[in-house]
């Protein structure tokens, strides 16, 4: 049994890299990992790169991004090798310490491997790389160790150190993250009941990645702190929120709020209650947070799936099949499993379809004819930018796209006040004064601008960037320098001028 498993994980491996290799990089990946190459060559959030998320992103891409130097490579291949390995260590840490779990029932651990090994490079598809994909690898092995700890079984110190320093940067990618931690600790603190139940190796490799994090970012980044963090506050979730009815009746969320519902009623169980417990406390944690997030994103929901997934198998393998009830079986895997199997069938099959994807193809094709230059993007989407990864292009843009506008715009509908208007004018300019910034310093020779019939990010008719952006007389000005071309896929295109205006 056990060639049979070790055999199924190197077909996912081979199915993963079939896939992603055959997609183009997520554009939010990309650019984090072009940030990180520009905070490795002494950038900052400001000046070379304006970014929401904190540092914690930046500072793991300067692996792959170190890697893709030392050997040559391109960003999406140096990201696929580093996912890769990322994905090794943590099956490694996993079947290690599901053997623990399971000491008289190996073959569970066997038949477990697969799935997390589907969970981690099928489940994400073009969310690869992402932050909560990066969450989902190194939290889970963390989630194995609590069930050991609460079996009272002896783990090697150094080993549960790595298993924390993992779950650490897991944790603190994003801050609200710290909420399944919390929530699974406290459990373990009553369970357990021992008063010193959080002193163990594991927990203290979290809290030195929190502490030693957290004095980097006041340090390296005191900009997010200062002038990022506020602007998001005011401007981010004011743009891109939904409403929470909108949120719960997303296919993806029913089915995670279907398998917490349903472990519920095996929490009381003594067979085993403790992994259904910390796993249906998990995925308690992280759906709160996607509803916190208030964006429709498959990527934010994603640590809530991946481990009401590995809940639901664990459950039909542990409680169903040793039934021998064919019926109840193929009831079971209706409710706890049919759900994920078709919706990865489906979105793997859309994003493998070219034409699902032909303007940005068609934009990748005009841009790999053009000589090596300077290109630049005006859209509230970043949907185009990783193109650039696969042409002599250069992303010199300090946005992965215009995050910024639809709060602006949003909050310009709505408001009466006239201080408040010019408080929220007084922003438009700031930003797109960084905008001119980039443009006068960058001098691109392609500045494509979107012309999607419907702009999604403002839920609404796509606008003209253009007029918006020539309010500014400073941008106005610099536009004179560019001229329209044509049209090629959802975008217009601009050149700049032999001879500029000064």
């Amino acid at each position: 049994m056990r060639i049979y498993s070790y055999l199924s994980v190197a077909i996912i491996f081979l199915i993963a890299i079939l896939i992603q290799t055959h997609m183009l990089i997520n554009w939010d990946v990309s650019f984090l990992m072009h940030a990180s190459q520009r905070f490795l060559a002494g950038g900052d959030y400001l000046h070379q790169f304006f970014e929401t998320n904190p540092p914690m992103i930046i500072y793991i891409y300067t692996l792959p991004v170190m890697f893709a130097k030392l050997f040559s490579l391109g960003f999406p291949q140096a990201l696929l090798i580093f996912i890769l390995s990322l994905v090794v260590l943590s099956l490694y840490l996993c079947n290690f310490l599901l053997k623990n779990i399971f000491t008289t029932e190996k073959k569970i651990t066997e038949i477990i491997l697969p799935v997390l090994a589907i969970i981690f490079l099928i489940l994400p598809l073009y969310e690869f790389g992402q932050r909560e994909h990066l969450l989902t690898i190194f939290v889970i092995p963390y989630l194995f160790l609590c069930v050991l700890r609460l079996q009272e079984k002896a783990i090697d110190p150094y080993f549960a150190s790595i298993v924390g320093l993992l779950a650490g940067l897991g944790f603190v990618i994003k801050p609200y993250f710290v909420l399944p931690l919390i929530l699974v600790e406290c459990y373990l603190w009553i369970a357990r009941k021992k008063i010193w139940g959080w002193y163990r190796p594991e927990i203290i490799a979290i809290l030195l990645v929190y502490l030693s994090y957290i004095i980097s970012v006041f340090l390296i980044f005191p900009e997010y702190i200062n002038t990022v963090i506020p602007l998001l506050l005011k401007l981010y979730y004011a743009g891109f929120s939904y409403p929470y009815q909108v949120l719960i009746l997303q296919g993806a969320f029913i089915y995670v709020a279907l398998v917490f519902f349903v472990s519920l009623f095996f929490l009381r169980v003594e067979y085993h209650r403790y992994l259904y417990t910390v796993f249906s406390i998990a995925t308690f944690g992280f759906a709160v947070i996607y509803l916190q997030e208030r964006t429709n994103w498959f990527y934010h929901l994603l640590p809530a799936m991946s481990v009401a997934i590995l809940l639901s198998v664990l459950i039909f393998i542990l409680y169903f099949i040793p039934r021998k009830n064919y019926l109840l079986i193929i009831a079971a895997a209706l409710v706890l499993l049919f759900y994920p199997v078709k919706g990865m069938i489906y979105v793997t099959g859309y994003m493998l379809n070219k034409d699902n994807d032909r303007p940005r193809l068609e934009l990748l094709a005009f841009l790999q004819k053009q000589p090596a230059a300077n290109c630049y993007f005006l859209s509230t989407n970043g949907y185009a930018f990783p193109i650039l990864e696969y042409t002599q292009q250069v992303a010199v843009s300090r946005f992965a796209n215009y995050w910024w506008l639809p709060g602006i715009l949003a909050l310009s509908n709505s408001v009466h006040d006239v201080q408040q208007q010019h408080e929220l004018d007084s922003l438009k300019n700031y930003f797109i004064d960084m905008v001119v910034d980039d443009l006068v310093k960058k001098k691109p020779r392609w500045i494509l601008v979107d012309n999607r019939p419907k702009n999604t990010e403002l839920h609404a008719k796509n606008i003209d960037y253009v007029a918006l952006f020539s309010e500014n007389a400073s941008f106005k000005k610099i536009w004179k320098n560019y001229q329209y071309q044509f049209d090629v896929g959802y975008y217009h295109i601009y050149k700049r001028l032999s001879s500029v205006v000064a």
